[in-house]
């Protein structure tokens, strides 16, 4: 894979052409698109602290940290040749660690969770400019 997930955090890896992949919830692929609801991640610190208090929110967060939507959702086209892996929820059969999978894998998982009523796969898609080169499911626990 060109880009590396991080087991949850995307980290910086020399190759990948995107240092600043979209991070978000995919919450249904179609055909060769997946919709993406952009996120950031809050933390145990003054701004995490701030969005709960506005919120009434538990603080500190159970997980030290929180994810929020963040904008209006996304289509994303996903071309032949993207790379796709997975990490839990895909079920790479390696559980906690960043695996290649098929995109018609991460595909049903991600038609599986929306059936179910799940909010979709916390990922990250990296681009070539406009062309998604990769689409990784992020573990959060």
């Amino acid at each position: 894979m060109p880009c590396d997930p991080g087991m949850g955090f995307p980290k910086s890896r020399q190759g990948c052409p995107d240092p600043t992949p979209l991070i978000g919830w995919v919450t249904a692929y179609d055909a060769d698109e997946v919709h993406v609801q952009p996120l950031r991640t809050l933390h145990n610190d003054a701004e995490g602290q701030a969005y709960a208090s506005e919120r009434g929110l538990e603080y500190p967060f159970p997980n030290d940290s929180l994810d929020v939507p963040e904008g209006p959702a996304v289509r994303v086209a996903v071309p032949a040749g993207t790379v796709c892996t997975g990490a839990i929820l895909v079920r790479t059969g390696h559980p906690a660690s960043d695996r290649v999978t098929t995109c018609a894998r991460f595909a049903r998982t991600v038609e599986r969770l929306r059936a179910s009523g799940g909010p979709g796969i916390t990922s990250a898609l990296w681009f070539d400019g406009d062309r998604l080169v990769q689409l990784s499911e992020l573990y959060r626990p």
